[in-house]
Order: C-alpha cells, then sequence, then structure tokens
C-alpha cells in the first residue's frame, strides 16, 4: 500500500481522465486509508464533475483522515470557487 498511495500522489498530474474510474474506486473501496487519502489528493488532478462531488461528499461528511484529505484536496485544487462552501 504505501507504494500504490506514493503513486498516487506524485503521478496523480499524469493520469488523464480514463483514470478516474479507478481513483474513485480506491477512494470508496481500498481497505488502506493510507491509499484512500492519496487517491483523494489525486481527485483534485480532476476536473470531472464525479472527481469534485467526491471530494465534497467525503469533506461534509467525515471528520477522519480521509475527510481531511478530502478538505486539503479541494482547497489546494479548487479554491477559485467551484465548490460550494462547505
Amino acid at each position: 500500500p504505501p507504494a500504490r498511495a506514493a503513486a498516487l500522489r506524485h503521478g496523480a498530474a499524469r493520469l488523464n481522465a480514463a483514470h478516474l474510474p479507478l481513483i474513485l474506486r480506491l477512494v470508496e473501496d481500498d481497505p488502506e486509508v493510507v491509499v484512500q487519502t492519496a487517491a483523494l489528493r489525486a481527485l483534485g488532478q480532476f476536473g470531472e464533475p464525479a472527481a469534485v462531488e467526491t471530494l465534497a461528499r467525503i469533506a461534509r461528511g467525515k471528520t477522519d483522515p480521509q475527510g481531511l484529505a478530502a478538505i486539503e484536496s479541494l482547497a489546494e485544487n479548487f479554491s477559485d470557487g467551484v465548490v460550494a462552501p462547505l
């Protein structure tokens, strides 16, 4: 899992929209929190509605590491008002 998390964190900018379903699955289904949080941070590289909606949903609903990762990803990548205030 640490290798997958590192690959997501540092390689997300090279991914394209075809990879979005995989990243979304990792957010929802991976058993490792470190992979889930890396996938949430990677979602910030995608401007597709599914990515933004997932980040906003998790940011609103969780106060654990996943929620914090979603909030940070939104703040770093969508500070221009794309997302309604949480």
